[in-house]
């Protein structure tokens, strides 16, 4: 089963060539933070902020439907 994450940066708000949010579809809340990582998507704002729990929430916000592939779906970025 394959469900959907929320993860958004707790306490800060983006700046210019940040992430402020992903939606990732994974296993697990460990598997979504991980993918952050992985795809390497993060921004200035470092992997850790995805890695962490006390700097980002990872909320459940669905399941996948049938061929979705895992993976980050979206990312909210403040460019430059």
């Amino acid at each position: 089963m394959i469900n959907i994450y929320l993860l958004e940066r707790i306490g800060t708000v983006a700046d210019h060539g940040e992430a402020a949010a992903f939606v990732v579809a994974a296993g697990s809340e460990d598997a979504a933070r991980q993918a952050i990582v992985t795809e390497n998507v993060c921004g200035q704002e470092g992997s850790i902020t995805w890695r962490e729990a006390r700097y980002s929430r990872c909320t459940l916000i669905g399941l996948a439907t049938a061929g979705t592939q895992r993976g980050v779906v979206l990312r909210d970025y403040a460019p430059w």
